[in-house]
């Protein structure tokens, strides 16, 4: 693919660029390049800060994801929570089965959440613990963590510590850890925090 460079500047921001290899008649004859292995990796694959997160969310959410912007935070597949994190954080739409967050014993305050922070997780959640408080406004009821648990993801290790509260439809799917499953794995998870979901018939709309 080429190399990329991930910069960090005085104010802690982060940008990377990627240099494509040229195609030379010298490569094209037998010329090779040798991998490299350096003895420290860039400081990225964490994240530390609600900014971080909502970075990453927007190039997870974007249509045409960029190689060297996901640098910043994937790496060997794993976004690690390198701090305990509270703001208003932007949902990811979809987790693909190639990425994990990695909580890594890490706590996400959420602030004025109404979304599960996973819309859909084919890959992995694991060892992340939510606060704060959640009021469900998708017409069926949603969770914190996610909305949809795909068959082949994993949500492991997590704890939901958010209120949940859910006032809307005549029926609902409301839940602490995942809204609804159509397949995968949820193990070795806790729901810790309140839920309350009061249903609205139709009568009591007329």
């Amino acid at each position: 693919t080429g190399l990329i460079f991930t910069l960090e500047d005085v104010n802690g921001n982060f940008d990377s660029y990627l240099v494509k290899p040229e195609k030379t008649q010298l490569a094209k004859d037998g010329g090779k390049i040798i991998p490299f292995n350096p003895p420290f990796k860039p400081v990225s694959g964490a994240i530390a800060t609600a900014e971080q997160w909502n970075a990453f969310a927007e190039i997870m959410n974007s249509t045409e994801k960029k190689e060297e912007d996901l640098a910043r935070f994937i790496v060997d597949g794993q976004v690690k929570i390198s701090a305990d994190i509270k703001g208003t954080l932007t949902s990811i739409t979809e987790l693909p089965a190639d990425v994990i967050i990695n909580g890594n014993g890490k706590t996400i305050t959420r602030e004025k959440a109404t979304a599960a922070l996973f819309g859909t997780v084919k890959g992995e959640v694991r060892n992340l613990t939510l606060a704060g408080n959640f009021e469900a406004t998708a017409c069926q009821g949603d969770a914190p963590f996610v909305s949809t648990l795909a068959p082949d993801g994993t949500i492991s290790g997590c704890t939901n510590k958010m209120t949940v509260t859910f006032e809307k439809a005549d029926h609902a799917y409301v839940a602490g850890i995942v809204k609804m499953m159509t397949g995968g794995t949820i193990e070795n998870c806790i729901n810790d925090g309140t839920i309350s979901a009061k249903l609205i018939s139709t009568a009591d709309k007329n």
